[in-house]
């Protein structure tokens, strides 16, 4: 509506006290002079008053290469969650609980927190027996037991550093043993959780949250962590004539090395390290085989502990 001119608006108050203060006497006095449909009397009807009617304007956001991305990013974490939160993997397990099995999970990323359960469904009553749950933003992994809808107690400590990232691909192998669960991320382990009750009861397998699965499957192994395409085998080197080693590389620990040859009388091994601040202890093992499952042979363990 267009704005009224000075004299528009002193003509309408003056007409106004003119009526005894009545805007509709001030509206219909108005129609003699202008008309039914006219600016004066249009904006007394609409607003009560001859002031400009202000009206809500609505600011487009600017349009940024920054707003862009984030637009775009939000939009493919909203697609994955609602694929993934109706994903819910429901695969029956051909007994998981023997030794011999090992459950194989390749992700193609991860985008936020997720868990991997292992479940004793009866009707509409659902336990949980393993709860693998990695939490990003802590860092850590987050182990549990459900039953009858209560929590015990968590377990997060783990042999390896989180390194789990955003986007990244990863495989994760659940092997059962006699008493206890063991997991290994990229073929090196990181944790064990014992038993809570009894792995007869294990009839499914569920994954769910914020993450892209590739595949899921079931195998037979003979020993635990499965060798993984994305991990590389370290093997000691022979040292030269003259003394001098072939390596000069820092080692994350924990790690397995593989021997070139058997130990044999007059052979010498040496490891060069140093001891970080606050220590409690640190071990070395010369095994036979670099597997946790089965244990191996350990005819030497060299275990030096700061804290006695």
């Amino acid at each position: 509506m267009d704005r009224l001119t000075v004299e528009e608006r002193v003509k309408i108050i003056k007409c106004y006290y003119k009526n005894g203060d009545s805007a509709i006497s001030t509206i219909r006095a108005l129609r003699a002079d202008y008309g039914r449909h006219n600016r004066p009397t249009q904006k007394l009807e609409e607003a009560g008053s001859v002031t400009d009617i202000v009206r809500p304007v609505h600011h487009r956001n600017i349009r940024s290469a920054e707003n862009t991305a984030v637009v775009a990013q939000s939009v493919e974490e909203a697609r994955i969650r609602r694929f993934t939160d109706v994903l819910n993997i429901w695969v029956t397990a051909e007994r998981p609980q023997h030794p011999e099995k090992v459950i194989v999970l390749w992700s193609g990323g991860v985008i936020g927190q997720f868990a991997v359960n292992l479940l004793y469904v009866r009707g509409h009553k659902t336990d949980i027996v393993f709860h693998f749950n990695p939490r990003l933003a802590l860092r850590y992994i987050v182990r549990n037991s459900r039953f009858n809808n209560s929590w015990g107690e968590e377990e997060s400590t783990s042999v390896e550093k989180f390194h789990l990232n955003r986007n990244k691909t990863f495989e994760l192998q659940i092997v059962t043993t006699d008493h206890e669960f063991l997991a290994a991320l990229d073929g090196r382990h990181i944790c064990a959780y014992v038993h809570r009750t009894s792995l007869e009861k294990v009839n499914k397998i569920e994954v769910d949250g914020a993450i892209d699965v590739e595949s899921l499957n079931q195998q037979q192994v003979e020993a635990y962590p499965l060798v993984s395409s994305r991990q590389n085998p370290f093997m000691v080197p022979m040292a030269a004539s003259d003394g001098d080693t072939f390596i000069n590389q820092q080692l994350v620990v924990p790690v397995t090395a593989q021997l070139p040859t058997s130990l044999k009388p007059g052979c010498q091994l040496e490891i060069m390290g140093r001891v970080k601040i606050l220590p409690s202890a640190f071990y070395i093992n010369l095994q036979d085989g670099n597997t946790l499952w089965p244990h191996p042979m350990i005819p030497l363990h060299l275990n030096p502990r700061f804290c006695k």
